[in-house]
């Protein structure tokens, strides 16, 4: 059955053959994706960005075990971007509330030397 469905994949019937891969392996790519990611949209999120690079890439494979470990890298992979593009988000907006804190602190001691001053 595997080399029947890879013989297709990239034929006639690559969207049958694409139907079935996504059938197959897409609930326990989103399992494996929630490893790393705790969101179900951003887990849906990824295993359709995968397949949407496997579709991309459909000529570069020549069997289903290939495509399968293709899947699960390019899973992981995009699971651990997702953490790191949070990760520099989050980073950037505790940054951005510790300036505007700053701001204010600096602003309440010029208002307060003033009033100190008449």
């Amino acid at each position: 059955m595997e080399s029947q469905i890879t013989t297709n994949f990239w034929g006639q019937d690559s969207d049958k053959a694409f139907r079935y891969l996504y059938d197959k392996y897409a609930s326990t790519l989103r399992y494996f994706s929630a490893k790393y990611v705790d969101d179900d949209a951003t887990i849906e999120d990824v295993v359709q960005d995968a397949f949407l690079n496997l579709w991309e890439k459909r000529n570069e494979f020549k069997t289903e075990s290939t495509i399968k470990a293709y899947l699960y890298k390019i899973v992981r992979s995009f699971s651990v971007d997702t953490i790191r593009r949070r990760n520099i988000a989050n980073r950037y907006a505790e940054k951005i509330v510790l300036e505007k804190e700053d701001q204010e602190f600096f602003l309440e001691n010029i208002v307060e030397s003033e009033v100190f001053q008449i």
